[in-house]
């Protein structure tokens, strides 16, 4: 991110003026590198506040902060509006693998520091001994809406769970070189990018954050990420689903089906029922590369 000003030339009976600093950014890597987990894409509709709140039992030193500045990245990288709601108990995947969780009323996406496994304070998003440190997903409409010429499934639900057990250093740096590698802002901000309708690059790209394993580089957009982050955000238009408005505005229940099956909404008519979406185990050690940097320690 460059910050930027622009400066007239003056002209006869006037004078030089400058403008107020802006910013542009500009990512490393392949800016064709990226990838969304629906075909057509799923996002939030931009014209309305995204409600989240955090469950921080648990969680390390910092971890508000590193939430708080995440979410700020994802919506200067999108023009998504996320609102801070508060703290919840909430656990996502606490009733289990794809099924809407209970969220306070006014509520659509919570992210918790939890352990894995099922029971209190625990997510089934997170599965046991493992090396995955963060699961961020989310749920969306079965039935697309047109907006622009282009087709959009729309996200009512979004769930990140962090793994309190694992360890690893706040902030947005390079972070840890060996065992488990990077720091929690940049889980944050890769299982964020999936909360808003992102998947893994293709073709792969080490320098994108939606790489699908934590690096050594400092935690920056990369050029595909932005690209991806700008087409789901607030640039193509508002989004609105008939019928799905009243319904987000409830807390959702879990539906009578399966695990696999669909769950519903309060008010939510068959067009509008939501399924999950692509969940994300990222964290997973890159062993090649911290065997070696341990040999040369």
């Amino acid at each position: 991110m460059f910050a930027y000003r622009v400066a007239t030339v003056p002209k006869a009976g006037t004078s030089a003026t400058t403008s107020r600093p802006f910013s542009l950014a500009v990512g490393r890597g392949n800016p064709a590198a990226l990838g969304y987990l629906t075909t057509p894409p799923a996002r939030w509709n931009p014209c309305a506040p995204i409600r989240y709140r955090v469950n921080l039992a648990g969680a390390p030193a910092g971890a508000a902060a590193d939430i708080d500045r995440s979410i700020r990245q994802v919506s200067a990288a999108s023009g998504l509006r996320f609102v801070k709601a508060g703290t919840t108990r909430a656990v996502p995947g606490s009733q289990g693998r794809d099924v809407l969780d209970t969220y306070p009323r006014d509520t659509q996406l919570v992210i918790a520091f939890v352990s894995p496994g099922t029971g209190k304070g625990r997510s089934a998003y997170l599965p046991r001994r493992s090396d995955t440190v963060g699961v961020g997903g989310a749920f969306y409409t079965n039935a697309t809406t047109k907006v622009g010429g282009s087709s959009w499934h729309q996200i009512v639900q979004g769930y990140l769970v962090l793994d309190r057990t694992k360890k690893l250093p706040g902030g947005f740096g390079s972070g840890n070189r060996s065992g488990l590698i990077g720091t929690w802002g940049q889980v944050m901000m890769h299982e964020l990018g999936h909360v808003v309708g992102l998947d893994h690059p293709r073709p792969s790209d080490p320098a994108q954050i939606m790489y699908p394993a934590t690096t050594t580089k400092p935690a920056i957009w990369g050029a595909g990420d932005l690209v991806a982050l700008r087409r789901i955000g607030a640039s193509s238009g508002c989004l609105r689903t008939p019928g799905l408005e009243a319904a987000a505005a409830t807390a959702p229940t879990v539906g009578a089906a399966g695990a696999a099956g669909p769950a519903r909404a309060p008010g939510q008519a068959g067009a509008a029922t939501a399924r999950a979406m692509g969940d994300d185990e990222l964290g997973r050690v890159d062993r090649d590369a911290v065997q070696a940097l341990e040999r040369r320690h």
